[in-house]
């Protein structure tokens, strides 16, 4: 296990940890039974592709249980709860053998992982290097994966792509949109017929990234990547001839963090747990009203509100 700890410095005060960036949603109230897509079709299954947005103990599990330390990470998720594809799962009723979750938290949208980067040569970095979202799309397909009619493929990723580019990127920038089409073709090749993209946050300002001093250059980064995921989506809707829906996490941020009691917050600068990723260290008393987890991920109370959204967001879904 040594090898393991040499790492904690993947979440150190003052490191750029692991972005993954869960974005918070406006807490949708939904009166109607959902989930009906275009033209009536139900969604009878999940199948999830991203990073720690969505990882629901995937890194966990492929490091052996180490990454992230559980507790204080809540068996194996980077928040203190369940996330919000899972959440979501159990809104539209899903049943589990209708449920395939693929994200794993620190992925690029292509093949790589950020922590290989951040920790070249140990075990945990090997163990993570071909965990990418376009990679986990070519693994889907590797296992004979075919997707029933109902099926919705979530696809979210992008955050770690950017947190170790140190200035404004048109080049990663493009880098990523074209991973998240590459992923998108990949699964309609293998019978998606139902789409739910997730771009990036552009308002929320996260504990690490401001003591990184990285939010001027970030805020272009990723103003510049959902402007080209909007084009993209729109174009993947009229080639593909399915429904390939944004889920616009970035829109609503600006409002939750300008009334965050209107959403139940009460602390919105500091995270609940602020040690390293990788020890087993002490969260704050009670999460209750924090917005951040740590320093790179939201709480369980914000995971809840992406799922509500999403749920409204796939009520609504047309072609």
């Amino acid at each position: 296990m040594a090898e393991w700890h040499s790492i904690t410095a993947l979440a150190a005060p003052g490191a750029r940890r692991l972005r993954g960036a869960i974005r918070i949603l406006l807490l949708a109230v939904i009166c109607a039974p959902f989930p009906a897509l275009a033209g009536g079709q139900t969604v009878g299954g999940l199948e999830v592709f991203g990073d720690s947005n969505s990882d629901d103990g995937n890194a966990w599990r492929i490091s052996g249980k180490f990454f992230p330390a559980s507790p204080p990470f809540w068996e194996g998720r980077f928040s203190n709860g369940p996330v919000w594809a899972e959440i979501l799962r159990d809104r539209l009723d899903i049943p589990a053998e209708r449920y395939a979750n693929h994200a794993v938290g620190g992925a690029y949208t292509g093949y790589g992982n950020r922590v290989s980067d951040m920790a070249p040569g140990t075990t945990l970095a090997r163990a993570l290097q071909e965990t990418g979202m376009l990679a986990q799309a070519e693994a889907y397909l590797a296992a004979g994966g075919k997707a029933a009619p109902d099926t919705l493929f979530v696809v979210w990723a992008g955050d770690n792509d950017y947190a170790n580019v140190d200035s404004v990127d048109p080049q990663a920038v493009g880098r990523a949109i074209a991973n998240i089409e590459s992923t998108i073709r990949l699964l309609a090749k293998a019978g998606a017929r139902q789409f739910l993209v997730a771009n990036i946050n552009e308002d929320l300002v996260f504990p690490e990234a401001r003591a990184a001093g990285s939010q001027a250059w970030d805020a272009i980064n990723t103003a510049d990547h959902n402007a080209r995921l909007a084009a993209l989506i729109e174009r993947m809707r009229n080639e593909l001839d399915v429904p390939v829906t944004l889920f616009d996490t970035a829109s609503v941020t600006g409002a939750i963090a300008s009334d965050p009691a209107r959403f139940g917050f009460t602390q919105i600068i500091e995270p609940c747990y602020a040690g390293p990723i990788t020890e087993h260290g002490t969260p704050c008393a009670d999460a209750v009203g924090y917005l951040f987890w740590d320093g790179d991920h939201l709480s369980h109370a914000a995971q809840e509100l992406i799922a509500d959204k999403a749920a409204e967001k796939i009520g609504g879904m047309t072609r």
